[in-house]
């Protein structure tokens, strides 16, 4: 069982699996060109990298995906042999020590004999002491070779059909890792967390159900008020079925109008006069969000009836830092009573927005449990938390990149657990864990496997994965596996180019500019080379400051 340990996942600062990549490559480029790693070259490259990696331990987020920044990747050839054995090749040498090992049992059981024959009064000792020798030679050979083969060897048949039943294979894979969830929270938090859910003012279940039976008829002519865009109309009826029967659904609504800034005034005076709205509204473009309005309306759903989506905006506005003095709806209930502020610091901030995402994920807000495991990732650098939260997405929401992203975590200190995720997450389809995977086979120190990573980058590249196009086209350049073929390489480049890839816009850009491969085409040429270098790629910025100036300032400057 693989636990993660309070050493390893709980600290302030992450570990980067980057790192693990990068240690294996040299650099991508010398002086413009493709070059392989030297012996030379290897520690100096190695210490760079390290230095960049401490200047730069960033996380990106996009929806499930929470994963380590990975596009400065560099690609080249290995100073391993070029070509990888066969399955064949590897059959025979298992053959080979196989005789050997029995050439040895052979002289052995001859030894036996001989002491046997010298004493057969000894007969039976010497049968069970060489019996027990042979147990615990076998015992050992099978550890050495299974400890040799995890850390020299990573040959897989591997294909990427379909596992025969994903989610069993998934709960499987999951079930051996454990990550501690005392870790995960303080005492305040849960403190805050218990309270928020139990507030005073929460109702039961039968009294929720009575008012959604006495508001119904109301509500739902509001909500054809504010879908046909009558919106003073319809915070009229919202403002009153929230003020009379704290209907749920009408505070998220008007809170939802104050966020977003498309709002009538509310009526302060406290006579019941909904008439006296304004019936005028603010343009969308014009209106000014009131985020102190909106945060009471969604507290007050979140309290009062335990919404989820109310409490994932209460952690969007607190992580944000939209809404001031809000610290009072924590206080007095185990967030920070006795007058004394909670949210002052950025570190108290991001406490109470985890708490209320927490709580929302609890429930069931899939987006909540994405900003929770962000949260984790980006902010609080609590692996052990994000496991636990990406756990959740994985097996709960059959979110595959949450699996990709686990293995990404573990890669460092559990490469063999690392690899299992991401064979799973490329057989479901990821292109990210293919890419991943792909770099996983290439870049083994002892034994790269090229013609897996060839497998994955390809079935990636497929899916318009602009990293896994760049290694592809990287492997066709070099002649890995494949007939080298500079034009195929050069397509590659360019739509990994147009996907975003750093690298291959500076290698098409820089094709073009010369016309090598390629038709030379200064415009695109330069407009390629601008990209790559927007995106604070020091090979490209190389190379423009060794251009012609007049040149480059003729191309660089037309629009």
């Amino acid at each position: 069982m693989l636990t993660i340990s309070r050493g390893l996942l709980a600290t302030s600062k992450t570990k980067n699996f980057k790192s693990v990549f990068t240690k294996s490559f040299s650099n991508f480029f010398k002086d413009g060109e493709l070059v392989e790693k030297t012996k030379e070259n290897e520690n100096e490259n190695n210490q760079e990298t390290i230095k960049e990696q401490q200047k730069n331990d960033g996380i990106l987020f996009n929806g499930s995906i929470a994963y380590r920044d990975m596009e400065n990747h560099e690609f080249s050839q290995s100073n391993c042999p070029t070509k990888t054995t066969t399955y064949a090749e590897r059959e025979e040498e298992r053959i080979k020590k196989n005789t050997i090992l029995s050439k040895d049992k052979e002289a052995k059981d001859k030894m036996v004999q001989l002491h046997i024959q010298k004493d057969p009064t000894k007969k039976e000792l010497v049968e069970n002491f060489y019996r027990d020798y042979r147990n615990k030679e076998i015992e050992k050979k099978i550890t050495v070779e299974l400890t040799e083969r995890d850390k020299e060897f990573v040959y897989d048949n591997i294909t990427l059909d379909p596992p025969a039943n994903p989610e069993k294979q998934l709960e499987f894979l999951l079930e051996s890792i454990k990550s501690n969830e005392s870790l995960m929270f303080t005492d305040e938090e849960y403190q805050v967390y218990h309270n928020l859910l139990n507030h005073k003012n929460s109702l039961t279940k039968e009294e929720l159900e009575k008012i959604e039976v006495n508001a119904k008829e109301d509500y739902k002519v509001a909500n054809k008020l504010y879908v046909a865009g009558s919106l003073a109309k319809s915070f009229q009826v919202f403002k009153k079925l929230s003020d009379t029967l704290n209907h749920a659904m009408s505070d998220i609504l008007i809170a939802n109008m104050y966020f977003t800034g498309v709002h009538p005034k509310e009526n302060n005076n406290n006579n019941n006069n909904y008439k006296s709205i304004t019936q005028s509204i603010l343009a969308i473009d014009k209106g000014k969000p009131d985020y102190n309005l909106a945060f009471k309306h969604f507290y007050k759903a979140a309290t009062v009836s335990k919404m989820p989506v109310a409490f994932g905006m209460m952690g969007e506005l607190i992580y944000k830092g939209l809404v001031k003095d809000f610290d009072i709806y924590f206080k007095g209930g185990g967030g920070g009573g006795g007058g004394s502020p909670i949210l002052n610091s950025k570190e108290n901030r991001l406490s109470m927005a985890k708490v209320c995402f927490a709580i929302a994920s609890q429930l069931g807000l899939k987006s909540s449990t994405q900003q929770l495991a962000f949260l984790f990732l980006n902010e609080m650098k609590n692996d052990n938390g994000a496991i636990e939260i990406l756990k959740r997405l994985a097996l709960k929401y059959k979110d595959i990149n949450a699996v990709t992203t686990i293995g990404a975590l573990l890669l460092e200190d559990y490469p063999s657990t690392a690899k299992d995720l991401w064979l799973y997450s490329s057989k479901m389809g990821d292109s990210n864990a293919q890419t991943n995977l792909g770099r996983y086979y290439y870049n083994h120190n002892k034994n790269p496997d090229y013609n897996n990573a060839f497998l994955l980058w390809s079935a990636a590249s497929k899916q318009n994965n602009p990293d896994a196009q760049f290694y592809l086209g990287g492997m066709f350049h070099s002649g890995l596996v494949v007939e080298k073929d500079i034009k195929k390489s050069l397509r590659l480049y360019e739509i990994s180019a147009n996907n975003g890839n750093s690298n291959s816009q500076f290698l098409i850009g820089r094709a073009y500019i010369e016309g090598d491969g390629v038709e030379q085409n200064l415009e695109v040429g330069y407009k390629f080379l601008s990209k790559s270098i927007n995106q604070n790629n020091q090979t490209a910025l190389n190379y423009l400051n060794e251009k012609d100036k007049t040149e480059k300032e003729k191309y660089l400057n037309k629009k």
